[in-house]
């Protein structure tokens, strides 16, 4: 009998470390069997500034999450952000000769490959390569094209990397828990996942994330992302504003409670 699979996701932001546990059963449902989630410190703007407190705060959490959903976890997907991360397009096309016009799975893996090959400097690295919509004879959108006939077949996609150094800090501490690194994903990207549908994404759909020490964003257009990226400004952010402008000593604790209970936007 097939089991079911156990995946475990990972996010280190600015105010908290929380790692998630879901269970995929073989009849392709899902769910959330555990919860690890304590303060986070160490941490600014997505970025470790601390090594040692940033792992001690995550194998907490790690330990917790083991505890609530009685697994043992030894890798994790993990989301990241930081302002170094960007998005660009990369576009990819290849032509079928008229003897041979119908599109198969090989032209689909062409022009994917072609789409994902962005020079880019050598101190930033591909994080996530989302695969657009195809277009056949520049002009019709599909999604899946294989077994249709044309002439020209090409395809968007969006390019989201980061600097190396940052990056490389995040995955050194996740290491030295130690935990494997399944693959690293762009935080609101994740996000847009569960809360965008096709329809949305073809209409057109703007996705923002405001975080502790961050705000993400991500925009889709007729199915395509055409921006993504980072502010390094977030709820904290706001809280040191109240301070600042209180005409009282106000510490930050209570400005936080001052923004929750009556903040109003």
């Amino acid at each position: 009998m097939e089991e079911s699979k156990i995946i475990v996701a990972l996010e280190i932001g600015t105010t908290k470390t929380c790692m998630v546990v879901g269970e995929v059963n073989p009849d392709g449902s899902s769910a959330v069997i555990g919860l690890g989630e304590v303060p986070s410190e160490g941490i600014r703007a997505g970025c470790i500034m601390d090594g040692d407190l940033a792992r001690l705060n995550l194998s907490d959490a790690w330990q917790l999450a083991q505890d609530h959903a009685n697994v043992d976890i030894q890798s994790v997907y993990l989301s990241v952000t930081g302002e170094h991360i960007k998005g660009e397009d990369g576009h990819g096309f290849c032509y079928l000769s008229s003897e041979h016009d119908t599109i198969t799975d090989e032209h689909v893996t062409l022009v994917n490959r072609h789409a994902g090959e962005l020079e880019l400097p050598a101190e930033r690295i591909i994080v996530n390569s989302e695969t657009g919509t195809y277009c056949i004879d520049d002009r019709d959108l599909v999604y899946a094209p294989v077994g249709m006939r044309a002439r020209k077949l090409s395809v968007q996609s969006h390019i989201i990397h980061g600097k190396r150094k940052p990056l490389q800090d995040t995955l050194l501490c996740v290491r030295q828990v130690p935990l494997e690194v399944e693959a690293l994903v762009f935080a609101p990207l994740a996000t847009a996942q569960l809360v965008l549908g096709r329809r949305e994404r073809e209409e057109g759909a703007l996705l923002i994330d405001i975080g502790g020490g961050t705000t993400d964003f991500i925009c889709y257009a007729d199915g395509n992302i055409v921006a993504c990226g980072c502010i390094p400004h977030g709820g904290n952010s706001i809280n040191k504003d109240i301070m600042e402008l209180s005409p009282t000593p106000m510490t930050f604790a209570a400005a936080e409670s001052l923004k929750c209970n009556q903040g109003n936007a």
